[in-house]
């Protein structure tokens, strides 16, 4: 009986493992953007990120022959690399044609931001 319950919770407690999976995330080595879908890794390409003015800018290219739909919001960072209110912004739905190209702008919303990240899901 004692086997029986042990084989079950081990069995139990494995089945569990296999079933999480965490989210794929790429950074860049300026920590600029994170992809958080893994098969949207292999689908898009970041090309630039910037500051320009009172714009964060990002440019997304799709690498695929089809339409893309995806998913953005932005996170804000002052010269301390600490977050600046407000910490993030909404999330702004937007679809890249095939093989496009696409310039996303965002305004600055406080002038103490000197970096920001991008979180791009689907």
């Amino acid at each position: 009986m004692l086997k029986l319950i042990f084989y079950s919770l081990l069995i139990g407690s494995l089945t569990g493992c296999a079933i999480y999976q965490t989210p794929s995330t790429i950074t860049t080595s300026n920590n600029r953007y994170i992809i958080s879908n893994e098969v949207l890794i292999g689908r898009i390409q970041i090309i630039n990120t910037r500051i320009e003015t009172n714009n964060a800018k990002v440019e997304i290219k799709n690498k695929k022959a089809i339409a893309q739909h995806l998913r953005l919001r932005f996170y804000w960072y002052g010269e301390n690399g600490l977050e600046v209110f407000p910490f993030v912004s909404e999330w702004r739905n937007m679809t890249i044609g095939p093989k496009e190209k696409l310039s996303i702008k965002q305004l600055i919303p406080n002038t103490s931001i000197s970096e920001f990240r991008v979180e791009i899901s689907q």
